[in-house]
């Protein structure tokens, strides 16, 4: 069974219009900007300074990649349960931070991928698309050949190729986790102070 951060199956058809793929992929990061923003809420919670711009700062400069923050993140939330044990929240924590970490990955493949025309990429959907795409007028987005681990070592091929409707099953993903990530931070975490209260 696969579960919300596994890559979709490959595209059953492509993009015509190339814009879609385009808002697609920026709904998608503007969704995980919405993940990331919640988890500074969570790093300002547990060290007593939320809304204070300390916080946010101290939150981003000990992390300058998204697994960097989610580590940053996860320690503070670590040591603020050893202070406020319990045993419910913290096995929920480590099951939202690990699927967090999860999708990040899809987040990664979506910010550094390019799009391409699918008729590149032939072979590698041939299997679920019913007819050959038209060479330039349909796409995709694949991974750039920098990124060499999303790719096939022997036959250069990549390892996911996405269409806009493979990326708005990514961010159906984001946005439900977004919703686990509020009710924990409702549930279990230390409730904001006013916002005002952030110059005192």
């Amino acid at each position: 069974m696969a579960l919300p951060w596994d890559r979709p199956p490959p595209p059953t058809q492509a993009d015509a219009d190339v814009e879609v793929l385009y808002a697609a992929i920026g709904c998608s990061l503007s969704h995980w900007e919405d993940i990331e923003s919640e988890l500074s809420h969570w790093y300002a919670l547990c060290i007593g300074k939320m809304w204070k711009h300390e916080a946010y700062d101290e939150y981003f400069d000990k992390g300058r990649t998204s697994q960097g923050r989610i580590a940053a993140m996860e320690k503070a939330t670590e040591r603020y349960f050893m202070n406020n044990p319990s045993q419910e929240a913290e096995g929920q924590l480590g099951v939202l931070i690990d699927a967090t970490r999860k999708f990040a990955d899809r987040r990664h493949e979506l910010a550094h991928g390019i799009v391409r025309p699918i008729g590149w990429y032939w072979p590698v959907v041939k299997a679920t698309m019913k007819l050959p795409p038209a060479l330039r007028d349909e796409w995709c987005l694949v991974p750039p050949h920098y990124q060499r681990s999303w790719f096939d070592p022997d036959k250069w091929e990549p390892e996911f190729v996405y269409t806009s409707k493979e990326v708005y099953m990514i961010d159906h993903g984001f946005v439900e986790h977004l919703h686990l990530l509020m009710h924990f931070r409702n549930d279990y975490l230390p409730k904001p102070p006013q916002r005002g209260a952030a110059s005192n």
